[in-house]
């Protein structure tokens, strides 16, 4: 798995006292529910509307905006779930009308949709879900589910290589994530997950509960309902979670695993949304992308759905300051914490010597001379004499 107008906030962040390459943050316009991104963040896929279908598959691109993909004649609705990491293939679904059946789909601009076939014969609706695309989109994950009727259905994890589905892993589970080469897929239900892969399937213990991403390279397994990780070598791993929150997803992986990212599935957590790696723990995303320069003010941001291969484009759901739900997307440069004072918590302490005194102002003049990012003490995108201001009333003010 690998404001209703747009508003873009980008700023430059440090690389010494330089301007180097941006950061972004960037309301998406609309609230759908995001799919994947792209390796170079270029295409989004998602979802429209993100509820009370009948639904659309959309695809966002860099420069251009939205696009729809109505189904094709004899469907009510499309939906996109993933995409391949040079952004032409999409995995989703396909739902006839009233919702009778469901079938699992590979989509390109310039192919249109492939149907992918089911696990059922005969007069039985179909019931199959493409939910995963390998990094190349050549392979498909998702689940099929078998009976006359949803009380009698028995699912099945799936990977389609061609339109034929094979089952890859128990019976009463779903196919959630597929690793980059289309070898490794997560499978989840009953309370229970797993990571299947053509020599050898492992049960992930039952604390685990929800199985949502692999990484790329196959090797690592992470979800909720309380965020985790699993690897073969180490096991479970529980995460902490972010203060003030009881349960947490994790739904997207960097290509090794080092980078994973999640939060709340809705709006139920507030300001869930989260990054972990193994040197700076789990952080909240809003603070990770101040650490970069960004404000996101107003904005709630719920979850992270999908990030890039290299853990910095990440998309997500959230609240813009409209207070309407809308779906966002950012450029990560760093994850490395600030070393601007404003990024702690006293700013006044502007050579990070741990308290207030005249080696500050100094630091500080220093650093605004130079146009250097930490001088930005406003946050504004730039430097100016707002930042001398708002710099000495935080030194005045102590800590």
């Amino acid at each position: 798995m690998r404001n209703r107008s747009v508003a873009v906030v980008t700023v430059l962040v440090a690389a010494g006292a330089a301007w180097a390459q941006p950061a972004v943050f960037q309301g998406l316009g609309l609230y759908v529910s995001p799919g994947g991104v792209s390796a170079d963040g270029g295409v989004v896929t998602a979802m429209y509307p993100a509820a009370l279908g009948p639904f659309q598959g959309a695809i966002w691109r860099r420069g251009s905006g939205w696009s729809f993909v109505p189904p094709p004649a004899g469907y009510e609705s499309s939906r996109f779930s993933d995409v391949s990491d040079d952004g032409v293939w999409m995995s989703g679904t396909l739902t006839q009308p009233g919702n009778v059946g469901t079938l699992a789909i590979r989509y390109s601009v310039a192919g249109g949709f492939e149907i992918l076939d089911d696990l059922v014969t005969g007069t039985t609706p179909p019931r199959a879900f493409g939910a995963a695309i390998s990094a190349d989109g050549t392979t498909v994950a998702g689940s099929g589910r078998t009976g006359e009727g949803r009380i009698d259905e028995t699912r099945y994890p799936l990977r389609w290589r061609t339109s034929t589905p094979e089952i890859v892993g128990p019976v009463g589970r779903d196919g959630t994530s597929i690793s980059g080469d289309g070898n490794a897929v997560v499978f989840t239900g009953a309370l229970q997950s797993g990571l299947w892969t053509p020599a050898i399937s492992y049960a992930i213990p039952a604390t685990s509960l929800i199985g949502n991403v692999v990484s790329d390279d196959g090797l690592v397994v992470a979800g909720g309902v309380t965020p985790w990780r699993w690897d073969a070598a180490g096991g479970h791993e529980a995460l902490p979670l972010l203060p003030g929150l009881v349960t947490g997803n994790v739904y997207a992986s960097s290509a090794d695993g080092s980078v994973l990212a999640g939060g709340a599935p809705n709006a139920s957590n507030g300001d869930a949304a989260f990054i972990w790696t193994r040197e700076h723990g789990t952080r909240r995303v809003r603070d990770v992308l101040a650490a970069n320069g960004i404000l996101v003010g107003g904005w709630e941001l719920w979850n992270v759905r999908d990030m890039s291969p290299d853990g910095r484009y990440m998309i997500g759901e959230g609240r813009n300051p409209s207070g309407a739900g809308e779906s966002w997307y950012a450029f990560i440069p760093s994850l490395e914490p600030s070393a601007c004072s404003w990024a702690a918590a006293c700013i006044g302490d502007f050579d990070r010597s741990g308290g207030i005194d005249g080696d500050d102002i100094g630091a500080f003049f220093a650093s605004w001379q130079a146009g250097d990012i930490c001088s930005d003490v406003d946050r504004s995108g730039g430097t100016d004499g707002d930042d001398i201001a708002a710099f000495f009333e935080a030194w005045q003010a102590g800590c």
